[in-house]
Order: C-alpha cells, then structure tokens, then sequence
C-alpha cells in the first residue's frame, strides 16, 4: 500500500517533531530519504559516505552512487533535504567530526550512514558493545523504525505497511505531480519501462468498483 499524500505530510510531521534526539533525528532522515528517493533497502541502507559527494554542476545538489542488482552502479540525486537530514542526525549522534584524522568530510569514507545507535544499560552507561560499524542497519530494523514512527503518528493500520510500501508511496507521489513512467523508472533504478509500467499498474491497484446493483435496483423500481 502507498501511503497517502495527507498520510506522508503527517508522519513527516510528527518524525521532523521528534528529531531533536539522536534515535529521531536517525529516524526521521531514514524515511525521509525512502520517501524522497523511492531507493531499495539494498541501495539505500548499505549507504557509505565515500558514495555522497556534492555536485559539480548544480550547486547545493548532492549525488550517491548507488550499487544494486547485479552489480549495477549509477550516480543519483540525493535531495538536499535528505542531506541535511542525515548529516544532523550524524551530529547529534556523535559521529560528525569534520577535520579529524581520516574523516576530514565529516565521516570516514567506508564508514556505513545507517548504523544501530548506542544504548544505554540499567545504570544508565552508554553501552556501544552492540553496535558493529560495519555492518549498517537491517531492513528488519527499519520496518520497526516505520511502523512505530506511523503508529506514533497516528495513521490507521500501522502494521500493514511494509517497509518496500515506502517505494511505492515515491511512485505514487511522482506520478501524482504529473511526471512520467521515464521519470518514474529513472527514480526506481528499473532497467526497463515494461517492468516501470507494470509497477505502477500494481501501485494504483485498486478493487472493482459496483456498478450493477444500482442498475438492477433501478429496473426492478421501473417495474
């Protein structure tokens, strides 16, 4: 199921509310860039800073390289929105020490963004024995993080989303505001417009529509 344009602005809302914190500030720039991108969770979670850099042609512009299928590879815009997301919840998590040996970017390079937060044990200790950096978080991790960030938001059925439903909300979004099934596919990282056309047929599917009772009341109140 796509979420709702009203359903995107609320849950948007209330995560930009939260992000005070370092648990909701990550939050809120992870499903921030779902939305914004319509990425995978292969593309999207596995995301190292070596692979964001500013545009050399469009400044204020950022771009990813993003690997999927196959070892497909491509440069792609990563909204500035998501950038300044990510980098304040890098912040206020710590990890965000520009001009430090090896991070001079702010992040080591092979250093994953996504990755599981410190937490803190009965006395209250930060407890980073259970944070590995290398491994980002799972896609598990992230439906946890989008069905408790809908729930608090107060949108109905939480529980029946999936995390890939956050794909399909960026479609339904695009094709929303009148771009086309290039735009579309281009945004999905399809390798072809047949495989775009038949996403976007599942995505605006929607249940037979009741015509033939009224039809039928109609005749039998001729009679």
């Amino acid at each position: 199921y796509p979420l709702s344009t009203s359903e995107v602005a609320t849950l948007l809302g209330w995560l930009e509310w939260q992000a005070h914190t370092a648990a909701g500030a990550r939050n809120y720039a992870l499903l921030l860039t779902y939305i914004y991108t319509g990425w995978r969770s292969a593309e999207l979670l596995r995301m190292r800073w070596k692979d964001v850099r500013p545009s050399q042609t469009q400044p204020g512009t950022f771009i990813f390289a993003w690997r999927g299928k196959g070892g497909k590879q491509q440069d792609d815009v990563l909204p500035a929105p998501c950038y300044h997301a990510i980098v304040g919840y890098l912040k206020l998590a710590g990890r965000w020490t520009p001009g430090a040996p090896g991070r001079e970017d702010g992040l080591a390079p092979e250093e994953f963004v996504w990755l599981p937060l410190k937490e803190t044990d009965m006395s209250g200790m930060l407890n980073g024995a259970k944070v590995d950096p290398g491994r980002p978080i799972s896609e598990k991790s992230a439906l946890r993080v989008l069905r408790s960030a809908l729930a608090g938001a107060g949108v109905e059925h939480p529980e029946r989303f999936r995390i890939h439903d956050l794909r399909h909300t960026h479609a339904h979004l695009l094709l929303k505001t009148g771009h086309n099934l290039a735009d579309v596919q281009s945004r999905l990282h399809h390798s072809s417009l047949a495989t775009t056309g038949l996403y976007v047929k599942a995505v605006h599917r929607s249940d037979p529509v009741d015509t033939y009772s009224a039809q039928f009341r109609q005749l039998r109140m001729s009679v």
